[in-house]
């Protein structure tokens, strides 16, 4: 019989720079694109909108009262997009995706770093 090593969860925080990393990472895949490239250009496409995804999973384990707290932050929206995506719901129109990533997604990385910067701090209230 094999030894099963304990499952051991991820502090949220670890999550919280996860998300961080993906936003980073969907600006450099789309760096120095305009919207009609972007949307041309399938690999930066697809690897953008897997950071998304990835996002909506990290966001999913971030507790409730963080969440709460940093309501500037559209913790249920990335949780709901990234189920889209993940599960093939539907398929996301590349304008929405080109939308997000230019108006919704420098908003999002803002509050996260600032809600990173807060815990650094130790303004959190945990």
């Amino acid at each position: 019989m094999s030894k099963r090593t304990p499952y051991v969860s991820r502090e949220w925080r670890m999550y919280l720079n996860d998300m961080i990393d993906c936003a980073e990472l969907a600006f450099v895949f789309s760096k120095d694109l305009n919207a009609d490239i972007f949307t041309a250009k399938s690999m930066a496409y697809e690897a953008t909108l897997r950071q998304i995804e990835l996002m909506g999973e990290a966001a999913g384990h971030i507790p409730a009262d963080v969440q709460n707290a940093a309501s500037d932050i559209p913790w249920r929206e990335m949780i709901a997009l990234r189920n889209r995506l993940a599960h093939g719901y539907f398929a996301i129109d590349k304008d929405v995706l080109w939308n997000l990533l230019n108006e919704d997604l420098p908003l999002t990385l803002d509050g996260l770093i600032h809600l990173r910067n807060s815990l650094v701090q130790g303004t959190d209230n945990e």
